[in-house]
């Protein structure tokens, strides 16, 4: 059995003069472990925030906020994806971009939490922690590379955590499922980042939007980074 490990703790505040006042202090662990020909990969993550949060800054909780995803070049500029995949609804959507409480399954809904038969929109919040797993076999089926410049992961995934909205913490939520992640290294071109293409099934939800009525189901996303 091998492995690392990687610890990053950050914190933040607004700036004078801004228009909100918020800091948040954020700790992420990740270990990823090789054992045999599988590799376990293991993300664990908590934030606590205060104050009046400016939209894009809040924690998500099935990925990214808007100022992580300017990042990555692909998903920066308005209309690469379409606002069709990104927007938020009552229901799941099929576009995700790694981070925040990264739990995929409930990528593009707006997670409804009722407190007092009061109805609260808890897709984001300030504070928030998770768990994300992945467990990958490519190797294992001979599958990782293709070439010198192709690599492929082939994985089981299981996300779980929650938020805490101004009112109380959120129920839990939790997805699993199965997904597939390319990856193209330009090699001698080391400066131009890989590009990478992601695709996850997460079958398994454990909360649904009202109209739905399935917590096994076929579902899908498409991401461009990833998961963790």
């Amino acid at each position: 059995e091998m492995g690392n490990s990687t610890l990053k703790v950050s914190t933040r505040s607004s700036y004078l003069l801004s228009d909100y006042n918020f800091a948040w202090l954020r700790a992420e662990i990740n270990r990823n472990l090789a054992i045999n020909k599988f590799d376990l990969r293991l993300r664990g993550f908590a934030q606590y925030g205060t104050g009046d949060f400016a939209p894009e800054s809040q924690l998500m909780l099935s990925g990214a906020n808007m100022e992580d995803m300017m990042d990555n070049p692909w998903v920066r500029s308005v209309g690469f994806v379409p606002n069709s995949l990104s927007i938020f609804s009552n229901t799941f959507n099929n576009f995700h971009h790694g981070g925040g409480l990264n739990l995929r399954g409930f990528s593009g809904y707006e997670a409804v939490s009722e407190t007092d038969g009061d109805i609260y929109y808890i897709y984001t919040a300030n504070s928030g922690a998770s768990i994300n797993a992945e467990f990958d076999f490519a190797k294992a089926i001979g599958f990782s590379n293709l070439g010198r410049r192709v690599r492929n992961n082939i994985y089981v995934f299981t996300d779980a955590g929650l938020l805490q909205n101004s009112v109380g913490g959120s129920s839990l939520r939790a997805d699993a499922g199965v997904g597939y992640l390319m990856t193209y290294n330009f090699l001698k071109f080391n400066h131009i980042k890989p590009i990478r293409i992601r695709i996850d099934f997460p079958f398994f939800v454990n909360r649904i939007p009202q109209h739905e009525s399935q917590y096994v189901d076929f579902r899908y996303i498409i991401g461009l980074n990833k998961a963790f």
